[in-house]
């Protein structure tokens, strides 16, 4: 079905078409795979539609025809100022799109080719005893249908070194609680990770025990 919608929308297309019916058209053709080497997941398709009509709306809802460099560039430099890992997706994303439309011959060459994304330079650091402390108080304080749960996935997150959509996509059946608890691991599956690379994360004592905890509790199927 998407692929039929998408091939119908080529043929309706023109440079005089608001470029949102472009966006909707490119977001279909990366959930459907064919945007991209392998389908995006959802959390993603969510981001990028996010980024994109945010873009159209900063410029003032063009068409096809008005989508250059030369109008894309001030508006990531000014949101670079504000939120610099936002207008790195931003920028990023609208790289991509250009490099769809220059593909399905939308346009006649790849007009953000050579725009700049900005490189987010903060370092990550540690938290703190403070903030640890902090976090883990403020689980107490979340509804009890959730606690367990909740404080299993922050513990896990923070012991691991996990990102947050690896943490997020994880299924019980990839964690492995063993015994003793310090040999307890996790599996993460290429599908779920932003280098395409499956692998296997030690899993803390501490965390261990939350986990095991949660799961006798709420997932004991």
């Amino acid at each position: 079905m998407h692929f039929h919608n998408e091939i119908e929308a080529d043929v309706a297309r023109t440079a005089t078409t608001p470029l949102a019916a472009y966006i909707t058209d490119y977001l279909i053709a990366c959930e459907a795979g064919s945007a991209m080497k392998r389908p995006l997941t959802e959390r993603t398709i969510v981001c990028y539609r996010k980024a994109l009509n945010e873009l159209a709306e900063l410029m003032g809802h063009p068409v096809l025809s008005g989508l250059t460099e030369a109008r894309v560039s001030p508006i990531i430099s000014a949101k670079r100022k504000k939120f610099v890992s936002s207008a790195r997706l931003m920028a990023a994303v609208s790289k991509a799109f250009s490099t769809w439309l220059f593909r399905k011959r939308h346009t006649q060459e790849n007009r953000l080719e050579d725009l700049g994304v900005p490189v987010f330079n903060a370092r990550r650091q540690a938290f703190s005893d403070k903030e640890l402390v902090q976090i883990m108080t403020a689980l107490t304080m979340f509804p009890n249908r959730t606690r367990r749960r909740d404080r299993a996935m922050a513990l896990f997150s923070i012991g691991s070194g996990v990102r947050s959509n690896e943490a997020r996509l994880l299924s019980i059946r990839d964690v492995h609680i063993e015994k003793p608890l310090a040999s307890s691991w996790a599996f993460v599956r290429w599908d779920h990770t932003k280098s395409q690379r499956q692998r296997s994360v030690r899993i803390a004592e501490e965390a261990a025990a939350a986990i095991h905890e949660y799961i006798a509790a709420d997932r004991p199927d």
